[in-house]
């Protein structure tokens, strides 16, 4: 049933509604709040991933793919939808600026 024009959400089915992208796009969130906070840089996190996870791309490079624009939108209904602080998308990812933040990390890396 529908209440608000919205429909209600059943808990019980929550786990369909998870997209397996999801998770990418959290990862994704985290690494690019740990790079505002000048803590690594995104080579050094896709380096990281890559080789301790033993994943063929990292964060940033999925992130590339995808674009801030979708990221942090689905970010930002993941967030609404689970009332979790957290998932909502980080400073660069709301402003579109993950090209800048890419760029200003290969010329530090250089």
């Amino acid at each position: 049933g529908h209440s608000k024009g919205r429909p209600q959400i059943d808990s019980s089915k929550a786990t369909d509604k998870i997209n397996p992208m999801d998770f990418t796009f959290v990862e994704i969130n985290e690494a690019v709040k740990l790079v505002e906070m000048g803590v690594a840089t995104p080579q050094d996190i896709d380096t990281a991933i890559k080789l301790g996870l033993n994943r063929p791309f990292g964060p940033f490079e999925l992130a590339k793919q995808f674009g801030a624009e979708q990221i942090a939108k689905r970010l930002e209904e993941l967030a609404k939808q689970f009332g979790k602080k957290i998932f909502e998308p980080a400073k660069t990812l709301k402003e579109g600026k993950l090209e800048e933040l890419l760029k200003a990390g290969k010329a530090e890396g250089s």
